[in-house]
C-alpha cells in the first residue's frame, strides 16, 4: 500500500533543474500574457502547480503540517474545511481557464480536477526554469495561506476566513475582473500624489482604506488637500492602525474614522471598513454598519524584503492563480507606484478587467 503514495509523492515533487537564485517567477514564463489564450494558458499552468502543493500537502500528518507551517498543533476539521474550500476554488478558476480551449481537459468535479494532477501533462524544456520556481513559490504561499486559516484563535479571524456571507473578499467578482486597494494610508512620511497621479494617467482607479489619526494629522498639517483621493474611493481602517480588537471600543473607532473622512469633499467616500491586517470577531462583522471587504491577492509590498520583482511576482502570479480579487498593496509604500503602470500595459489586451471602486458596492 505504500507504493502508490510513494509514485505520488515522486510525481509531487518540484522539477530540478538549474535556477538563477534571483530569477523572477513571472520573467521565468516564456510565453506572453498580452491575449487572452496567453493568459489563461499561464493560468492553467499556475493552478495546476498550486493544486499539486496543495495535494502534497493532504500527504503530511497533522503534526508534521503544524510544524512546518510554523505551529505547535492544528485544527485538523479547520484544516479540512479550508482546503476544501480551496480545492472548489481551484475547480472554478481551472474550468474558467479552460472554456475556450477545446483541446484542454474540462473537470467537472473536485475529484476530477485531482485526477487531472495525478497525471499532468508532460512539459516541454522551455518551460522547466518556470516549473521549478512555481512550485517553489506556491510551496511558500500555500503555507501563508494555511498558517492564516489556522491563526483565527490568535487575534480573531483574518482574510483567509470569512466570519459572515456578506464579507467580501474578491471570490465573488466575475472571471476576470480585479479590484485594487491600498490599506494604511495616509502617512506624513508620503506623499500619495504619485501614486494617484499614475492611477488617473493609467484611467484606473483604487479603494484607499484609510486611517482616521493619520488623516487627521495631514489634513491639520495642510499637507493633504481634499481632493487628493479625487477619482478614486475612500474608506476607512478606523481612527487607530492597531487592530480593532485590541482597541478599547471599536465601534467609536470605527464611527470616528469615518467622520474624520468627511473633509475629503472631492471623493467618493464609501460606507465600506477594513479591519487592520483583516484581524476582526463575529462581532464587529456582523454589528458594524458597513460592509467588511477583505482581499485575496497580497502584494506583501510591506515586506521587508520587498522589491519591484518581488511584488510584481505576488501580485500576477494570485492573479493566474485565482482570475479574480481584490488586491491588496500599502499606501506608505513605493511599489505599487513602481510596477502597476507596467503591470496595466502587458495585461491590457488579456482577460483582465480593473473595477472601477465606485461600481464594487454592486456587488
Amino acid at each position: 500500500m505504500k507504493l502508490p503514495w510513494l509514485l505520488l509523492l515522486i510525481l509531487l515533487s518540484p522539477v530540478l533543474c538549474y535556477a538563477p537564485a534571483q530569477a523572477a517567477l513571472r520573467e521565468a514564463w516564456p510565453d506572453s500574457l498580452a491575449s487572452h489564450p496567453g493568459f489563461n494558458a499561464a493560468s492553467r499552468a499556475e493552478i495546476l502547480s498550486f493544486g499539486a502543493e496543495l495535494m502534497t500537502s493532504e500527504l503530511l500528518p497533522l503534526e508534521d503540517l503544524a510544524r512546518q507551517i510554523g505551529g505547535d498543533n492544528a485544527d485538523g476539521l479547520r484544516l479540512e474545511q479550508y482546503r476544501q474550500l480551496l480545492w472548489r476554488r481551484l475547480l472554478t478558476a481551472y474550468r474558467a481557464a479552460s472554456q475556450e480551449c477545446p483541446r484542454c481537459a474540462h473537470p467537472a468535479t473536485v475529484a476530477e480536477m485531482r485526477q487531472l494532477l495525478l497525471s499532468p501533462p508532460v512539459l516541454p524544456e522551455r518551460y522547466l526554469v518556470w516549473q521549478k520556481l512555481s512550485r517553489e513559490y506556491h510551496a511558500r504561499y500555500l503555507q501563508h495561506l494555511l498558517r492564516r486559516a489556522l491563526a483565527v484563535d490568535i487575534g480573531g479571524a483574518n482574510e483567509s476566513v470569512m466570519l459572515t456571507p456578506d464579507e467580501l473578499t474578491g471570490f465573488e467578482l466575475m472571471d476576470g475582473e480585479f479590484l485594487l486597494t491600498f490599506d494604511g494610508g495616509p502617512s506624513v512620511l508620503s506623499d500619495n500624489r504619485r501614486l494617484v497621479q499614475m492611477l488617473n494617467q493609467s484611467g484606473q482607479n483604487a479603494v484607499f482604506f484609510l486611517v482616521g489619526t493619520l488623516l487627521q494629522d495631514r489634513l491639520h498639517a495642510g499637507s493633504l488637500q481634499n481632493d487628493a483621493y479625487a477619482d478614486n474611493c475612500v474608506a476607512t481602517q478606523g481612527m487607530l492602525p492597531q487592530p480593532l480588537l485590541v482597541q478599547a471600543d471599536w465601534s467609536v473607532s470605527l464611527a470616528q474614522g469615518r467622520w474624520v473622512l468627511q473633509s475629503l469633499t472631492e471623493t467618493t467616500r464609501l460606507p465600506w471598513f477594513r479591519p487592520p491586517d483583516g484581524l476582526r470577531d463575529l462581532e464587529i462583522s456582523t454589528r458594524a454598519p458597513g460592509r467588511v471587504i477583505l482581499w485575496n491577492i497580497e502584494s506583501h509590498d510591506a515586506a521587508a524584503d520587498a522589491s519591484a520583482e518581488r511584488v510584481t511576482d505576488e501580485v500576477m502570479t494570485q492573479m493566474l492563480l485565482w482570475r479574480r480579487g481584490v488586491i491588496r498593496f500599502h499606501e506608505t509604500q513605493p511599489w505599487a507606484a513602481t510596477i502597476l503602470p507596467a503591470l496595466f500595459a502587458r495585461l491590457q489586451t488579456s482577460p483582465v478587467r480593473w473595477v472601477d471602486c465606485r461600481t464594487y458596492a454592486d456587488h
